[in-house]
């Protein structure tokens, strides 16, 4: 009763960072599902990032019932710095991200934001659910919702021993986050001279996790976040393979300086695995996707270097 009492009176403001690049076609789906959520203390930032789609006629439809602040970029600067520029522009005392062509459950902010408040977690991984084409829906439950963990300051090290194979902790999605976390992650990522392609959930996500001191998971089990599956979109292409093997390898070197420059090597090995890991299946993907077509490139894909994972030197 006590907590009921404490969530009626504190609503903060929760704002919602949507990035669109060609994504019309299910923008007004994404936008719907905010406005049939039960939450409505949202703000909406909506970010433009060069789409050659027209969203605007889409956001005038939707600005009678929804806060929505509009941020069109001058030019791309992809999915990372895109969510960076929304956060920006944003107010809301927790953000989440919602990519464009996808949607949240009607209880998802409300439900979720009274977990956040109720264990006064600066980080907060709620539960996923897969949607495709053919109307399928599978319910995907992370390592941290599945034992329902309060993990507090250890959720970089729970993170990190993934190496990625839990990918559902490391999307940007699907998480609900306190503001005061980007005030100190925006000014790590200013040294970031190079456009990240590849691995941008990975290093925001790291980011993130390093100065939560409170990471938690939601309870709330059917107020999900829904993630629409539209079939693969590896292509054969050399260029495209090289160009984003590439930007895994500079994450890893980033995230590789962050550490070193924190003084905490013990984590390296973990983010030299976990990349190195990405940049086979990465490939692997790519082949099997384009497994015919691929014949007649694979004397060009034998060219692209790959990492050789590190050996774990008893990090426990």
């Amino acid at each position: 009763m006590h907590s009921q009492t404490v969530y009626s009176e504190v609503e903060p403001l929760v704002s919602v960072v949507i990035c669109n690049f060609n994504s019309e076609e299910y923008l007004e789906r994404c936008l719907l599902s905010l406005q049939n959520g039960s939450y409505k203390r949202i703000e909406v930032v909506l970010v433009n990032d060069c789409s050659e789609g027209d969203d605007s006629i889409i956001v005038e439809k939707y600005r009678k019932k929804l806060n929505i602040v509009y941020v069109k970029n001058s030019v791309n600067i992809g999915l990372l710095q895109s969510r960076l520029e929304g956060v920006r522009n944003s107010s809301g005392e927790y953000i989440t991200f919602l990519d464009a062509d996808d949607e949240l459950s009607v209880d998802f902010v409300r439900n979720n934001v009274k977990e956040v408040l109720l264990n006064k977690a600066d980080l907060l991984r709620c539960h996923l659910s897969i949607k495709t084409q053919d109307s399928t829906c599978k319910f995907i439950r992370n390592h941290i919702t599945q034992k329902k963990l309060n993990l507090g300051d250890r959720g970089l090290e729970f993170l990190l021993k993934q190496e990625g194979r839990d990918w559902t902790l490391h999307t940007v999605c699907g998480g609900i986050y306190k503001r005061s976390l980007f005030d100190k992650v925006l000014p790590e990522l200013q040294s970031l001279q190079y456009r990240v392609s590849m691995c941008e959930d990975v290093l925001l996500s790291v980011l993130l996790y390093f100065y939560s001191q409170n990471t938690c998971s939601s309870s709330y089990v059917n107020d999900v976040y829904y993630y629409w599956k539209h079939g693969s979109n590896m292509t054969g292409d050399v260029r495209a393979a090289r160009k984003s093997i590439e930007s895994i390898k500079q994450v890893k070197e980033f995230l590789i300086n962050f550490f070193l420059n924190k003084k905490l090597e013990k984590f390296v090995v973990y983010i030299e695995n976990w990349m190195c890991a990405y940049e086979f299946m990465w490939l692997e993907m790519m082949r099997e996707a384009n497994r015919e077509s691929l014949k007649q490139t694979e004397k060009g894909l034998s060219l692209i270097h790959i990492s050789e994972p590190t050996r774990r030197r008893g990090i426990s």
